[in-house]
C-alpha cells in the first residue's frame, strides 16, 4: 500500500473537516495581511492554523498542544475584535463569530472525542 492510500484510509471525516478548517483559516488570515496592514496577530494565528493542519494530517502527538494554543489565541483575537468594533461592521462580526464557533467545535472534537492513533504515540 502506498503512503497516500494509508493516509486516506486512516483519516476520518471529522479529521478531514478539521484539517480543512485549519488550512482554510490559515490561508485566509495570511491572505488578509496586505489588506489590514500586516497585523502581527494575524500572522500568529494564520501560521499556527497551518501548523495545526499539518500536525493533524500527520497525526502528530503534539497536535493537541498546537490546537490548544491556537484555540486560546484565536478566541482572544476573534472575541476582542468583535467587542472592540462594537459590532459596527456586520460582515466582520458575522465572519469572526462563525470562525469562533468553528474553532470551538473543532477544538472540542480534537480534545475530547478524538481517539489517539497508534502512530501518534511514536511521534
Amino acid at each position: 500500500m502506498t503512503k497516500t492510500s494509508n493516509l486516506k484510509s486512516s483519516t476520518t471525516r471529522a479529521d478531514k473537516l478539521s484539517i480543512t478548517f485549519y488550512l482554510a483559516s490559515g490561508i485566509l488570515l495570511l491572505a488578509l495581511l496586505p489588506i489590514v496592514g500586516l497585523a502581527p496577530h494575524l500572522v500568529l494565528v494564520g501560521v499556527l492554523s497551518l501548523i495545526a493542519a499539518v500536525a493533524v494530517l500527520a497525526k502528530k502527538s503534539w497536535a493537541l498542544w498546537v490546537i490548544s494554543i491556537l484555540f486560546v489565541t484565536a478566541s482572544v483575537f476573534s472575541l476582542y475584535t468583535i467587542f472592540a468594533s462594537g459590532a459596527s461592521n456586520l460582515l466582520i462580526t458575522a465572519g469572526l463569530a462563525v470562525y469562533f464557533a468553528f474553532a470551538v467545535v473543532v477544538t472540542m472534537y480534537m480534545g475530547l472525542w478524538r481517539k489517539p492513533s497508534r502512530s501518534s504515540k511514536r511521534s
